[in-house]
């Protein structure tokens, strides 16, 4: 099931896991963990050190570009098996997985 959203970012968790405050209509707000699609970018939580920062320079780069719009489209396409909602971000008409692929943050999944 396909839905799309009006959203503001509020932070990321890492390279491709965002929380965005989600404009339901109406005066109704979420705030909700989404899990990018189609991408996927190196944990913070490796014990390696070189994977570690590449993490870290992920997370940031997300970070920059989610806030290149105040606001960004989500189309959700479901749950992830930890819960996270899953979905495509769009931020300035620009798909953020497609973006952290191009640049060199994430690997197409």
């Amino acid at each position: 099931m396909k839905y799309g959203y009006k959203t503001k970012h509020v932070r990321c968790v890492d390279g491709d896991t965002v929380v965005l405050l989600i404009d339901h209509g109406l005066n109704v707000y979420t705030q909700q963990v989404i899990r990018l699609a189609r991408v996927n970018t190196p944990e913070l939580k490796d014990p390696d050190p070189q994977i570690k920062e590449k993490a870290k320079q992920a997370a940031q780069a997300l970070t920059a570009f989610m806030r290149t719009m105040e606001f960004c489209a989500v189309d959700v396409l479901g749950r992830d098996p930890y819960g996270r909602w899953v979905a495509n971000v769009t931020v300035a008409g620009k798909d953020a997985s497609d973006w952290l692929i191009e640049n060199g943050y994430g690997v197409r999944v």
